[in-house]
């Protein structure tokens, strides 16, 4: 029996240089997560062909922006446990020493943005519903947040995403925050 024209690609594909230094820096476990394009009738393979299942590796200027970012993060839930929510719903930002909100001293009525702070401030305390009240996109964004640190410490920890495929999703949840902000906001203009 006469070996498969597949089965020869496949073995031609392990023996390519580029899948022996994908295998030598990602151990063999790597090896089962390999994909080829047996369509390619030329037999070329790039860094695209080789997909690791688990997760995708970043670079060292990509572990440290995850490294920042939930630092970042993290200072921004501590700071919402150290401000004392408005009870107003909105304007606890300038305890922090900001001042108050540019857009409603311009036109007399809140931003999108009013009372996301107070939000976090809520949230963090357990006042999820007062906390939805005050800004509905802050609460979400604090959830995004919380969820956010240990997730973005282990991705910088272990060097790969949690993950692949998946680089839809942050920019898809912060758009919903900053959606329902507005959509909150409209209705509060027309309400």
């Amino acid at each position: 029996m006469y070996p498969s024209p597949v089965s020869n690609r496949r073995s031609d594909f392990n023996k390519s240089p580029l899948v022996k230094e994908f295998l030598k820096s990602h151990g063999s476990e790597a090896e089962q997560s390999l994909c080829f394009d047996s369509q390619d009738p030329n037999n070329h393979y790039n860094r695209q062909t080789l997909v690791m299942h688990s997760g995708e590796s970043l670079s060292k200027s990509q572990r440290v922006a995850c490294l920042v970012i939930a630092l970042c993060l993290a200072a921004a839930l501590f700071l919402a446990m150290y401000v004392k929510p408005d009870s107003r719903g909105h304007g606890t930002h300038q305890q922090l020493g900001l001042p108050p909100c540019t857009f409603k001293f311009l036109f007399d009525v809140p931003c999108p943005a009013c009372g996301m702070t107070t939000s976090w401030a809520l949230a963090i305390r357990g006042d999820w519903a007062q906390s939805i009240r005050a800004n509905a996109g802050g609460f979400l964004l604090f959830l995004i947040a919380i969820l956010s640190v240990p997730l973005l410490l282990a991705t910088w920890l272990r060097g790969q995403l949690p993950w692949s495929g998946m680089n839809w999703f942050g920019p898809v949840l912060f758009g919903s925050a900053f959606a329902i902000a507005l959509i909150q906001w409209i209705v509060r203009l027309l309400g």
